[in-house]
């Protein structure tokens, strides 16, 4: 009895939130802030879809960046000082994930990394994202251009729509604090209208409360 008076409770919460998690909408970032290197965001309009990137993507993806794709050590013998590469996936490990996603190298990360600041440098939109030259400048002097590339950096969308510029590739992020998805899409950014992503692959991650980040596995609808 109690059970299923509990199984009522969590019934009646989900009933409350559903309409937030599932209506809410998925966000796009428009600009930084003026008074601080916070995101405003506008409705990403366009119909979201889950197709996720293939292994063939990533291989191909891989050679392109001029890098090569090693194999997945599956079948081979584990020793005692090997770690899961999971463990660098921590708040200042998303170079990582992408050099283990795309070409299961974590040693390439701070190559990908670097080319990602050029491309903060080089691309014209990222400027724009900013609102104004003198922003741009300051951040990349204060956050880029330094020799600790392990430094905190405030803007997490500023690098992520470098890095789906760099990847050629739309970016989907499920951000676990605030249960919301966001899109990163530097093709087309800031105007996406008219743009059909029904057959468009793409890379979902999801950020935890603590700042890790992972690859999506699979996306389902609110369950007990």
């Amino acid at each position: 009895m109690i059970f299923f008076m509990k199984r009522i409770v969590i019934l009646s919460i989900l009933y409350t939130i559903e309409p937030i998690i599932s209506h809410s909408g998925i966000f796009f970032p428009k600009n930084i802030e003026e008074q601080n290197w916070n995101s405003s965001y506008s409705t990403f309009s366009v119909r979201p879809y889950y197709n996720k990137v293939d292994l063939n993507w990533k291989i191909n993806k891989c050679k392109k960046l001029g890098f090569t794709r090693k194999n997945s050590m599956v079948g081979q013998q584990i020793t005692s000082n090997m770690i899961p590469v999971d463990v660098y996936f921590n708040k200042s490990g998303l170079y990582e994930l992408l050099a283990e996603f795309l070409c299961q190298d974590i040693t390439i990360s701070s190559i990908i990394q670097n080319n990602v600041f050029k491309n903060m440098k080089e691309n014209n939109n990222i400027k724009i994202f900013f609102n104004s030259e003198e922003r741009y400048n300051e951040y990349i002097e204060e956050f880029i251009d330094v020799q600790d590339t392990n430094i905190e950096r405030p803007s997490l969308d500023t690098e992520l729509l470098a890095i789906s510029d760099y990847l050629d590739v739309c970016i989907y992020l499920f951000k676990n604090l605030k249960n919301v998805w966001f899109v990163f899409r530097g093709k087309d950014w800031p105007d996406y209208r008219g743009v059909d992503m029904k057959y468009e692959d793409c890379i979902y991650l999801y950020e935890n409360n603590d700042g890790t980040f992972g690859v999506v596995s699979n996306v389902t609808g609110p369950y007990l």
